[in-house]
Order: structure tokens, then C-alpha cells, then sequence
């Protein structure tokens, strides 16, 4: 069984372009995905390190082994709650960051990415949308957390995968900084 370079970075959580990179002295099979002729590569031909690497993720989810994750399907990611479902101001916050990550998301599959630059630039969306900066470490953590939510099918479209971890339902049990306010209601029955 062959393996395009985007299931191998899906199932890696890297970026294709990064996987392409260790392949270019592999030689591809052609492969088809969704109807299209594409490079694809068997397991065993793959570099040792992207198979050690493949093996401990397979190893980590609970697959038998790599060709058995490869082989799966990939499921889609969703949030606790369905974006049509959680209070406006989540929705509002995922729509900026969707807004703010777009430049760094179109610049993926460029030749020759300048990660300096997109990040630069990248903040400076974050900071139009948002009103505030953030640090390079916090974008990289936003960028590859919806890369991770994006998986191979690399849909950037979806509202959902920009939500924030805590996006709830309005009126539900956390705020938005993520307390669970009925924990506290001992405490403020005392105080009263």
C-alpha cells in the first residue's frame, strides 16, 4: 500500500512540505487520491526516520503499527461543542483567529516558505484582528494547533477548528477565561 506525502504529514501533524523534503531522494509511485494522480510511496521505502517517527505515533494513539494508522481513515476533528452551538463571543474569537491565520495558512504550500517572514506577518494579523500582540511562540502554538485540527484534509474553511479549547454553550458552565463558576458557589454561599 502507497502513502501520499499528505497522509504521511497528517499522520505525522507536520506539514507536507516538510515530509516532501525528506522524500526527494525517494523515488514515488504514482498514486491516486480523490479521483487525482499523485506521488505516493510505500511504507517500507520511507527514510528511517520518518518510520521510527510514524511507529511512536502509531505506538502513542493505540495502532498496531504505522501501516494500521496509515491505512485508517482519518477522523475529523471536532470541538466539545458544535460552533452553531457555542456563545457568540466564542464564535466571534474563532472567525479573527480564522481571519488572522489565513495569510500563514495560503503561504504553506509556497516553494520556499520564509517561516521568519510569515511569522512577522502572521503577528501583525493576529495584532489587526485581536487588538493586542501575542508572542511568536503562542502564534506557532495557534498555527500548529490548527494545523493538527485541520489534519491532511487541510480544510481551513471549517469555523470549528479555530474555536478555543473552552468555547462553550451561552450561560454554560465555563467563562471564558475556563473556570468552572458551580465549583466556586460553596465558597460564595460562605461569603454571604
Amino acid at each position: 500500500m502507497n502513502f501520499t506525502a499528505g497522509q504521511i504529514a497528517g499522520a505525522l501533524g507536520r506539514l507536507r512540505q516538510s515530509v516532501l523534503r525528506q522524500l526527494i531522494p525517494v523515488p514515488s509511485q504514482p498514486g491516486d487520491v480523490n479521483g487525482r494522480e499523485t506521488k505516493a510511496w510505500p511504507l517500507e521505502s520511507l527514510p528511517a526516520e520518518i518510520q521510527t517517527e510514524l511507529e511512536a505515533k502509531a505506538d502513542a494513539r493505540g495502532y498496531r503499527n504505522s501501516l494500521h494508522m496509515l491505512g485508517q481513515p482519518e477522523t475529523a476533528w471536532q470541538p466539545k461543542v458544535p460552533f452553531s452551538e457555542v456563545a457568540s463571543d466564542w464564535q466571534e474569537k474563532a472567525k479573527k483567529l480564522k481571519a488572522a491565520l489565513a495569510l500563514a495558512l495560503a503561504r504553506l504550500d509556497a516553494p520556499n516558505p520564509n517561516s521568519a517572514e510569515s511569522e512577522r506577518q502572521g503577528l501583525e494579523e493576529y495584532r489587526k484582528e485581536f487588538g493586542y500582540t501575542i508572542t511568536v511562540r503562542h502564534w506557532r502554538r495557534l498555527l500548529q494547533r490548527t494545523l493538527d485540527r485541520a489534519g491532511a484534509a487541510r480544510d481551513w474553511h471549517r469555523r470549528d477548528i479555530y474555536l478555543h479549547e473552552n468555547a462553550a454553550r451561552p450561560g454554560g458552565a465555563l467563562n471564558p477565561g475556563g473556570v468552572a463558576l458551580e465549583l466556586f458557589q460553596p465558597v460564595a454561599d460562605e461569603i454571604t
